[in-house]
Order: structure tokens, then sequence, then C-alpha cells
């Protein structure tokens, strides 16, 4: 334990003349600001880059997944007018077999 006035400032500095001046831990505080202001700015940067990729990834997977959906619904109403003349072909098909029985009756 210090016990004498002259094992403080041997130790510690004065307590009228301080070995480290406000103006000094000023300029380090500001400078330990600013090297964490840096610091964070660049790791949001990072972050920024890394979502800007990632927003461009999901925009090429959207634009695929419309393409297939495009394809998909024209491939939807190709089978839908596939359908309709199968129907119309069918009724015609039905027509055509139940007719003969009509020309039998005459």
């Amino acid at each position: 334990m210090l016990n004498t006035k002259f094992e403080i400032e041997e130790n510690m500095g004065s307590i009228e003349k301080p070995r480290i001046s406000k103006a000094t831990l000023d300029k380090k505080a500001e400078s330990n600001f600013f090297t964490e202001l840096k610091s964070r700015f660049q790791a949001l940067e990072k972050e920024n880059k890394e979502l800007k990729e990632e927003i461009s990834e999901m925009n090429t997977y959207g634009n695929r997944v419309l393409e297939e959906n495009k394809e998909l619904k024209e491939e939807h109403e190709e089978i839908f007018k596939q359908c309709v003349k199968l129907k119309n072909l069918v009724e015609q098909l039905r027509d055509a077999i139940e007719e003969p029985k009509e020309l039998d009756d005459k």
C-alpha cells in the first residue's frame, strides 16, 4: 500500500500535474471512437454487399420462377385447347355412332 505523497506521485503522477493531459485523453478517446466507428462502418458495408448479392440471387430465382410459371400457363392453355378438341371429337363420334341407328329404322 502506498503511504506517502511521494510514493503516490511516483506511481500515479502528481495530483497537481498529471502525467497524461486532458487533451491527450481526449485525442485518445476520439481516436478510439473513430476507429470503432470505422470498424462498424466497414462491417455495415460488408453486410450491405452480402445483402445486395442475396437480393440479386433472389431476383434471379424469382425471374426463373416467373418464366417457369409462364411456360406452365401456356402448357395449361394448350392442354385445355386439346381437351376441348377431344371433347368435340368425342361428341362427333357419338353422333356418328348414333346416326346409323336412325338410318336402320327407316
